[in-house]
Parts: C-alpha cells; sequence; structure tokens
C-alpha cells in the first residue's frame, strides 16, 4: 500500500510540475505564471466545463451557432464542426450553423496560445481564435476585439492566415489593423500553434513561436472574452453594398460537415 501511494504522490507531482513547466512557445525562458482560471487542456472525459465557457452565445449576421456543433471528444481535444444545414432565423433564410466556444471570464492583457489544427474544407470557413469586449466603455472605447488567428479565409490563398485588431471610438465604424501572413503550410494539414501576448505597450502575434506581426496598443484596455468558433466566409456568403454580410444559397455542398479540432489554451501572466 506505501508503494501504491507513492507511485500516486509522484504521478500528481509530475502533473504538477509539467503544468507549471508550460511556457509559451515563443519565451520557453520567460518568468511566465500560468493563469489556470482561463487555460485549458480539453482532457475532461466528462465534456466540456460549462462553468468556464458557454458554447450557446448569441448567433450573429451570418453566423449561427448550436451548442451540439462544439464538444470535447474524451481525447484531449475540442471539436468545432460547421454544418450545411438550411434554416430559418429571424424571417432570414441560412445555410450553415457550426459551433463556438467563449469564456464567462474576461481579461484584458496576458499571453495567449492555442494549438489548433483548421478545418479541410476551403475556401469559405474561418476556423478562428480569439478575444472580444461585450458591451464595455472605457476612456471612450466601447469596442476592442483581437483576432490571434483566423485561417483559410481566402479563395487565392489557402496558407493564408490573419493576424488582425478591431476597436471603435464612442460607438463609431470600427478602426483595423490588419496583419496578413501567407505561411509556409496550410493551416488545415496539422496541428500549429497560435500565439499573441498583450501589453499595456503592445499586441504581439506569433505562429509556431515566430513572430509574425506586431502593433502599438493604446485603445485595446477593455475586459474581453476569449473564443473559438468557425465563421462562415466568401464564397459562402457575400457582403452587400454597405459592407452587410448576406447569406448565399448553398445546399448539399460535399464539403460538409467540417471540424477544426484544439489542443489546448493556454493563458499567462
Amino acid at each position: 500500500m506505501k508503494v501504491i501511494r507513492f507511485y500516486k504522490l509522484l504521478i500528481c507531482v509530475f502533473l504538477v510540475t509539467s503544468l507549471c513547466a508550460q511556457k509559451p512557445l515563443s519565451d520557453s525562458n520567460g518568468a511566465w505564471s500560468l493563469l489556470s482560471d482561463y487555460s485549458d487542456e480539453f482532457n475532461s472525459t466528462t465534456g466540456l466545463d460549462l462553468n468556464k465557457w458557454d458554447n450557446n452565445i448569441n448567433d450573429w449576421g451570418v453566423w449561427t451557432w448550436e451548442p451540439q456543433n462544439a464538444w470535447l471528444d474524451g481525447n484531449g481535444f475540442l471539436h468545432i464542426k460547421m454544418v450545411n444545414e438550411q434554416h430559418t432565423r429571424g424571417g432570414e433564410t441560412y445555410y450553415f450553423k457550426s459551433g463556438a466556444v467563449r469564456q464567462y471570464k474576461t481579461i484584458t492583457y496576458g499571453y495567449f496560445e492555442a494549438r489548433v489544427k483548421g478545418c479541410p474544407t476551403f475556401p469559405g470557413v474561418c476556423p478562428a481564435f480569439w478575444m472580444y469586449s461585450i458591451k464595455q466603455s472605457q476612456n471612450n472605447v466601447t469596442y476592442n476585439e483581437i483576432d490571434f488567428m483566423e485561417v483559410q479565409q481566402r479563395q487565392f490563398d489557402i496558407n493564408g492566415i490573419d493576424c488582425n485588431t478591431h476597436y471603435s471610438i464612442n460607438g463609431a465604424a470600427w478602426i483595423n489593423t490588419k496583419n496578413y501572413y501567407s505561411a509556409p503550410f496550410a493551416p488545415n494539414d496539422g496541428f500549429h500553434v497560435y500565439g499573441c501576448n498583450v501589453t499595456p505597450s503592445n499586441i504581439t502575434f506569433y505562429i509556431d513561436g515566430v513572430q509574425v506581426a506586431k502593433n502599438d496598443n493604446q485603445y485595446f484596455i477593455l475586459p474581453m472574452n476569449l473564443i473559438f468558433s468557425m465563421g462562415v466566409r466568401p464564397p459562402l456568403m457575400e457582403y452587400g453594398p454597405n459592407g452587410e454580410k448576406l447569406p448565399v444559397v448553398v445546399l448539399n455542398n460535399p464539403g460538409f460537415p467540417t471540424e477544426m479540432l484544439v489542443d489546448y489554451l493556454r493563458v499567462w501572466t
């Protein structure tokens, strides 16, 4: 019995040590402290932690998100699925349903990193890892959004990855900073690590531990919610004359259902 207890203690020490040893891929020697309240290894065998994640967020524009399209497989991965399913919402007909999971707790600054595999269907489906503010306002800033990664958005380049920022002052139109990165890989060919260090001074984006963009930070001051999602992009939707997002009739597309996978989310300070 003492031997069994010893090995149980050894396993616990190993797990705690491994967790504490985790550092951002771009800075493995930095003095980082893991924030467990925001991090998730997605290793639960009992399903998504619904005390941490909201999987039933409000539909938005051409994006319909349903809880059944986001789940844990019991083997350490979060799955987010999109299906080609005609449905009516608000008197308008749409053609895709997807999944999204958004954290309840908010955060402004930190190092955010996720290991993600994009979905095989291309073009028109955008796996994304991002955070945004909801009904927050501070110093005239009324909206913040940081897109750590949005992939497979463009018909002309499957390797294209967007690492963008959006903010609004006094509720006016968004002000955007777009960082387009043509990766030396297709984001759906396997898992890749997407990271972003957000400080009061800078927002720095990393892919597989390599810096791909850096922006000054003056306006990203609001508490934001972390989210994983898949959204519809052209040619499966289109933009109207005023930039509005409009549905496109798509029935029985052979590329669906399609899934993105997330291995982990880790957040440090």
